[in-house]
């Protein structure tokens, strides 16, 4: 499609068909978006750097814990600079690198904290959608598409929360990895018909 709508000489019919593509969107951008969903940060960032800086989106908070599901992404104190699409993949590249071997346990917490941003569940979920009801939750089917997965079932978020934790010598900040790992866990409790079952597992999971 990409390469359709930017190829030089088209035929009339060719130009006919491309004239619906609505011209209010940033092709680059929407690529881009596609890669951030399968967490190809590196590939994603290669198509933001085409796009001028006033047509990315922009967070202040992508990288910031989140304790609870609500909260819009906001300035706020501490959280004051915004963080384009474009420079969120370079963090998050940067991250990978240095993950490439033991790293302290805050990179893996900051790496973490990103991903569950991204969710369904965070304040920066507009990143990677652009429209989120409020009646979705996870299912099991979300486990068959490699983004709904992450999207839904925050499995990734999860595994670098636990990587934070082992990583730490900090009791308090253990318990704080832990919880949020905890809360990962609860996204991806499988659906039950008998509500009383399905909010006890919601409550008591592993952690």
């Amino acid at each position: 499609l990409y390469s359709f709508l930017h190829q030089p000489v088209k035929t009339p019919y060719e130009s006919y068909l491309a004239g619906f593509f609505p011209q209010s969107l940033n092709m680059d951008r929407i690529i881009g978006e596609s890669y951030m969903r399968v967490h190809d940060f590196r590939t994603a960032r290669d198509w933001f750097r085409k796009v001028p800086v006033n047509e990315q989106l922009a967070s202040y908070q992508v990288f910031r814990p989140q304790l609870q599901d609500f909260g819009e992404d906001t300035a706020e104190a501490g959280y004051d600079k915004a963080i384009t699409q474009y420079q969120f993949c370079e963090r998050m590249i940067q991250l990978q690198e240095k993950m490439k071997k033991p790293a302290p346990a805050k990179v893996y917490y900051e790496y973490a904290s990103a991903l569950f941003n991204l969710s369904y569940y965070g304040r920066t979920w507009y990143f990677l959608k652009s429209y989120r009801p409020t009646w979705m939750w996870y299912t099991t089917g979300c486990d068959k598409d490699a983004f709904l997965k992450q999207y839904f079932g925050c499995y990734e978020a999860e595994s670098y929360y636990l990587k934070a934790a082992e990583a730490s010598t900090d009791k308090e900040f253990k318990a704080r990895c832990l919880f949020l790992a905890a809360r990962c866990s609860q996204k991806h409790t499988p659906e039950n018909a008998d509500d009383d079952k399905y909010i006890t597992a919601l409550v008591y999971n592993r952690y």
